[in-house]
């Protein structure tokens, strides 16, 4: 499916190496946007997370993409969408763009990213660089973050669930601190596959939570993650 339609805008994905998929809705579901002023969207792919931003704020939405066709497909994506004018795609490597000195930062920072360190490489080379590490390892996200992100600024991402002690300790080393933990469960029988991740500069102590994902509800959708994803999809 090249077109995927939400209940408030489109999106094209043809062109973006790592398609519309459960990560993506639940994260851009999941953060704290509703009061946001400034956002920034790391590795933003189709711009699924931004638009999602989009449509629960006000905020001015900043998404940076390193792999051109995707970057060139989230600016459609964008421009075809009800907030165009909040929404900015900048084509750039991350680690680069974060190290230029800027006046502005952000109130939030979200990112779906990359991290498939240990699995077997992809050889469709742009959807390799989607799904590892080489393009944006995890201290390079961290550093770029935590110097993007305002003082009193969240920053918000999907890990799997196995790497949120080892992320815990490597964000601390700069200066970001876990606040809040979602673990994300497919079945109740089953291990948590993902977690939800807060981080701040100011420690505190952390909030940890569950969420299922399916249940009894609208193809086989947990009641929850239907509450979180009912204004998007377009069979709720």
């Amino acid at each position: 499916m090249t077109l995927f339609k939400f209940k408030q805008f489109s999106l094209r994905q043809d062109q973006s190496a790592m398609k519309i998929g459960t990560d993506g809705v639940l994260t851009g579901a999941w953060i704290p946007c509703e009061e946001t002023g400034s956002l920034l969207d790391i590795g933003t792919g189709t711009g699924l997370i931004a638009l999602m931003a989009a449509q629960r704020s006000s905020a001015k939405i900043d998404a940076v993409e390193i792999e051109e066709n995707a970057a060139r497909q989230a600016k459609e994506n964008f421009s075809n969408s009800p907030w165009h004018q909040r929404l900015h795609c900048i084509h750039q490597d991350f680690t680069l763009w974060a190290e230029t000195p800027r006046e502005h930062s952000y109130d939030l920072i979200v990112s779906n990213p990359p991290y498939f360190k240990n699995s077997l490489k992809n050889p469709d080379i742009s959807r390799a660089a989607a799904r590892h590490h080489d393009t944006l390892n995890p201290d390079s996200l961290l550093k770029g973050a935590a110097r993007l992100l305002s003082p009193q600024g969240k920053f918000c991402m999907i890990l799997p669930a196995d790497s949120l002690n080892s992320f815990r300790i490597a964000a601390s080393t700069h200066g970001l601190y876990l606040t809040r933990a979602v673990q994300v469960y497919t079945r109740p029988d089953q291990p948590p596959k993902r977690c939800l991740i807060q981080m701040e500069k100011q420690p505190k102590e952390t909030d940890y939570s569950l969420l299922l994902l399916y249940g009894d509800g609208p193809r086989g959708m947990s009641q929850e993650y239907i509450r979180l994803t009912r204004d998007f999809y377009l069979f709720l």
